[in-house]
């Protein structure tokens, strides 16, 4: 903060940053007293036309006061100025982490002038370079300030515990002009989850029978099995890791147009809805 301030600058800046709760009618009336004796200045030097300029400049906060971002990588005992210059030196996981946790924290802050208003943040490729604990630690701050979150990612399907829901939808670029007209049933689930690679669609399509009872399944019915026998609420599952022939039964299952990742995740929704469609009752 500068040195040539009016006085009292600093005593009330403390106050202004003081939880609104804990104010005092003293602090109010120190607060009060500040602000009349800058709006007297402001009207001696007559450097605004009008009164509404006169209280911009008096109110004008950054001309006194400004935020800065400090990093931590030791544990809490050594905080750093985030600068360009150790900026730079940071990974691409800990550059995005430092610049992104700033802009929660100022957007959150930005939706309080409006407690109901919704506290969207929209963001493209979030967290890339990020290893999975970090995001899931930024998910818990976004949680934390009740903002939220719409991404976009080729990669991100927010299956995190610190998370208590994310719901998720996924577009594919490719035409599917080859592939035959999802039944009615399937119209609302998610196309697929992440991918490694095409399948071969000229191969033959296994029977709605084949498809349950493929030898490779077992695995994916087991886990199934065993959560739903956890006693918790369930609502989605995380598969893996799965070989390539795991692969390819689960994308028969579910009429995928193209393999899943290795470890993908299936919400007993759109699980109920392929079962559905493979073993219509009759």
């Amino acid at each position: 903060m500068p040195y040539d301030l009016p006085p009292g600058t600093k005593a009330a800046r403390e106050l202004l940053l003081k939880d609104p709760d804990r104010i005092t009618d003293e602090d109010r009336e120190a607060l009060h007293t500040f602000f009349r004796g800058r709006i007297e200045e402001a009207k001696a030097k007559n450097t605004a036309a009008t009164w509404e300029e006169q209280l911009s400049e008096v109110l004008d906060y950054t001309a006194w006061h400004q935020f800065v971002v400090k990093l931590d990588r030791t544990g809490g005992t050594d905080w750093q100025l985030l600068t360009k210059k150790l900026h730079g030196a940071l990974s691409g996981g800990e550059k995005a982490i430092a610049l992104h946790l700033p802009l929660f924290a100022a957007v959150a802050a930005h939706h309080e002038a409006v407690p109901h208003a919704p506290r969207l943040i929209l963001l493209d490729e979030v967290f890339v370079g990020v290893d999975t604990t970090n995001r899931g630690q930024a998910f818990t701050l976004l949680s934390a300030l009740d903002l939220d979150l719409m991404l976009t990612s080729d990669h991100e399907w927010c299956t995190y515990r610190e998370l208590p829901a994310s719901p998720s939808t996924n577009s594919s670029p490719e035409p599917t002009a080859t592939m035959p007209s999802p039944a009615p049933a399937r119209m609302e689930r998610h196309r697929n989850p992440p991918r490694r690679h095409s399948r071969d669609l000229s191969m033959t399509t296994p029977t709605p029978a084949a498809r349950l009872n493929r030898p490779a399944l077992r695995p994916v019915w087991q886990t199934i099995h065993n959560r739903l026998s956890s006693g918790r609420p369930v609502a989605r599952v995380r598969l893996g890791p799965l070989g390539d022939e795991q692969c390819e039964a689960l994308a028969d299952l579910m009429g995928w147009d193209r393999l899943p990742d290795t470890h993908p995740t299936l919400t007993l929704t759109h699980l109920q809805a392929a079962l559905a469609v493979t073993s219509p009752l009759t």
